[in-house]
């Protein structure tokens, strides 16, 4: 009894793979939709500086560390409290 052929793993072809790169590629956010809000305070020149900066890099991981490496913290000047904080922990 012939059973037929199995078909052979193309994980390149997978949609969680797809997605992923397309991610690290700079295509697509999380969501699947590509957000530049954050660049409206630069002009399109710097953007496109910033942006082949870190898509230069192929793999996230690496991405990542060249983000961090550039990123400049600073103290927080005032916190908030937050609002009712019990109310979340009661669920009765």
């Amino acid at each position: 009894m012939h059973t037929g052929w199995k078909r052979k793993r193309n994980p390149s072809e997978w949609k969680r793979n797809i997605a992923k790169n397309a991610k690290v590629k700079g295509y697509v956010d999380s969501k699947g939709k590509w957000k530049m809000d954050c660049f409206s305070r630069f002009t399109e020149e710097v953007t496109v500086n910033i942006l082949r900066r870190v898509l230069d890099h192929s793999i996230k991981d690496e991405q990542d560390v060249f983000i961090q490496s550039v990123i400049e913290a600073y103290e927080i000047n005032q916190r908030r409290p937050c609002r009712d904080e019990g109310s979340r922990a009661n669920f009765e």
